[in-house]
């Protein structure tokens, strides 16, 4: 059961807003697929330690523990409203010291994690260490794919689905979306550049190509669509807004960067209210499996 490939989904929370969002998301997801939730929080600089320090007095020596027994117990209150959410749901915790993002890759890759689930405020909280994390560094240097959501967008219905396709079928964008387009039933949209996907020196056409592999796969509704211009994120993104898209799934820098000039990608391109979702997938990930045996 392809289901079954979301095995472990891994939530870095900071006990902010943007834990909240994380957290739906991943109980809608595991209402279906049935994943192990692993809840991450680290101990370090920006971060929810911050602000108890701010407003309370604990002697300096006594720091370490105090934090670490307010975290765990902001950990266990996490895991308890989880459990009571999704009977029978199987939720671990996870609590580190030092920096958030080496120990988000590092746990994603002990536990052999499908996928990693940021939440994000639209008005970033200042404790809030969420804020400062790169989805797409994590996800190429963990080699997990990384689903970005900002608040608001949790619960949305995912009714259109965009896959850019570039001059390979993108095999473990495919695999992780036949699992979002059989839960959610969504229209899928596959678009390339209009000179890009007919050169002559292409081995066949990865655009129908992957088409042909996906209606092979799945019932959904599948298109397939040609774009102009010479920028396949900026393209991308517009295609997505003319059709509503509600999820995107991309390669880190590659199909995200619009700008080389000012830095900008698609996540900073979004407008105020959009409820785009981001799916952060690497296309060669050196010691990360999608399909567990």
């Amino acid at each position: 059961i392809l289901y079954n490939m979301l095995d472990d989904i891994l939530l870095p929370i900071d006990f902010s807003a943007n834990t909240e969002y994380a957290v739906k998301q991943a109980i809608e997801l595991t209402q279906v697929t049935r994943s192990a939730i692993h809840l991450l929080h680290v101990i370090g600089s920006n971060s929810y330690h911050n602000k108890l320090t701010a407003t309370t007095h604990v002697p300096t020596a006594s720091n370490e523990a105090f934090f670490h027994n307010e975290a765990m117990k902001k950990l266990k209150e996490w895991k308890r409203t989880i459990e009571e959410t999704i009977p029978g749901c199987n939720v671990k915790t996870h609590l580190e010291v030092g920096s958030v993002h080496a120990n988000i890759i590092d746990t994603a890759q002990k536990i052999e994690a499908q996928l990693i689930i940021l939440g994000k405020e639209k008005n970033r909280g200042f404790f809030s260490y969420i804020r400062s994390l790169n989805p797409e560094e994590i996800a190429k240097l963990s080699g997990c794919p990384v689903l970005r959501i900002v608040n608001g967008a949790s619960n949305s219905k995912i009714q259109h689905i965009v896959i850019p396709i570039r001059s390979f079928i993108p095999s473990r964008k495919i695999e992780l979306l036949i699992v979002f387009s059989k839960m959610y039933r969504s229209k899928i949209h596959l678009v390339a550049l209009q000179n890009k996907v007919w050169a002559k020196d292409e081995k066949g056409n990865a655009l129908l190509d992957s088409y042909r592999l996906l209606t092979s796969r799945i019932t959904n509704r599948i298109e397939y669509h040609l774009l102009k211009g010479s920028n396949l994120p900026k393209a991308t993104l517009k295609y997505a807004a003319s059709v509503g898209a509600d999820m995107i799934f991309v390669n880190p820098l590659v199909e995200t960067k619009m700008s080389m000039f000012t830095g900008r990608h698609i996540k900073d391109s979004l407008a105020p209210k959009s409820k785009l979702k981001i799916v952060y997938v690497d296309p060669y990930p050196a010691k990360y499996i999608l399909n567990k045996d």
